[in-house]
């Protein structure tokens, strides 16, 4: 958490030096106090290069405040705050809250949401703690807390602009669960036909899923697109050798599509893992093609594929060491 406030803060004033191993409210108190003193210096500095006269009088030069404040709503706030608050968010549900817990007992998902919104006094950035929850699943494909807490929801999202969002979202999974095989299509490309008239896309040469689709008939996927220098995806490697090896007699081709990084740096990591599988090192070319075509905005992500070549599930969620994932190979290889 320290290393969080530190980053936020840093945008604006610059570095922080106190000691990180401090207590975050104490670290955060420390922060504040230097955060006062640094802005009144910068008060001081700008009226003096404007004026060349002491700053003396500091209710006279901020007299223009009240009028510039009507001018403001909640719905004006720091796009940092976004950020933060999905952060904690994605920290929580993956049992890394770095805020001390009150008690030892989860949050149920209505209690969660109560206690998102109740976390700040701006109604629109309750609305978004809320909304950036919610919107956790919804990009894992899933919408069961939409689904249970609809009523709950709907009382608490008012604002046009996030009720949309999460509308949008939601009907978006929606579509996408009922009938998988209509986005697979899109994305692999498998629609030119009836889409243009011709059933070669512009970008095969680079379409590297489709290759290995291709080469394993009958077979589900499980696609990794990694890096060497992606931590995230570093620390799964072990968790990803058990799970293919859990899978070793199942009609299950494991691939790793390594987009970064050198050779020397991707061949070290299959022989250090022991990495079974297809393992392909994509030219820039290959791995813009990935990026654009699955719309992946960040690694790890994860494509599943069943063995009829359809995309039944991805994103960043299906990572090898949560159990949730094998389930979702698992029924990969019964659709």
């Amino acid at each position: 958490m320290n290393n969080r406030i530190a980053q936020f803060r840093n945008t604006y004033l610059g570095r922080y030096t106190f000691d990180y191993e401090t207590p975050y409210h104490v670290f955060k108190e420390l922060c504040d106090q230097q955060l006062k003193e640094t802005l009144e210096k910068i008060e001081e500095f700008q009226h003096y290069t404007r004026t060349r006269e002491a700053f003396n009088n500091r209710d006279a030069y901020y007299s223009f405040i009240p009028e510039l404040e009507q001018t403001i709503d909640e719905t004006m706030v720091l796009t940092d705050y976004f950020w933060v608050t999905e952060l904690l968010n994605m920290l929580t549900l993956h049992g890394n809250n770095p805020v001390p817990k009150a008690r030892d007992i989860p949050l149920s998902p209505k209690e969660a949401i109560h206690a998102l919104y109740s976390s700040g006094e701006n109604p629109f950035l309750s609305q978004f703690a809320v909304v950036s929850h919610v919107s956790i699943e919804t990009r894992a494909n899933l919408t069961q807390t939409i689904d249970e807490e609809e009523e709950v929801l709907h009382q608490l999202i008012t604002d046009p602009f996030l009720r949309a969002a999460v509308q949008d979202e939601y009907n978006r999974v929606k579509d996408y669960l009922a009938n998988p095989r209509i986005y697979s299509d899109a994305v692999m490309g498998n629609n030119q036909l009836e889409t243009s008239g011709t059933g070669v896309h512009f970008g095969d040469s680079a379409h590297v899923v489709k290759q290995v689709i291709e080469d394993n008939p009958g077979k589900a996927l499980y696609v990794d697109v990694w890096a060497p220098w992606c931590y995230g995806c570093m620390i799964e490697m072990e968790d990803s050798k058990k799970l293919s090896e859990h899978f070793a007699d199942d009609r299950v081709t494991f691939v790793y599509l390594c987009m970064g990084g050198s050779r020397e740096q991707w061949k070290e990591t299959i022989r250090k893992y022991d990495l079974a599988g297809v393992h392909l090192y994509l030219t820039e070319k290959e791995w813009i093609n990935l990026m654009n075509r699955f719309h992946i905005k960040s690694i790890s992500h994860y494509l599943l594929f069943n063995q009829e070549g359809v995309m039944i599930d991805f994103g960043g969620h299906l990572r090898p060491s949560i159990p949730e994932t094998r389930a979702a190979i698992e029924r990969a290889l019964i659709q």
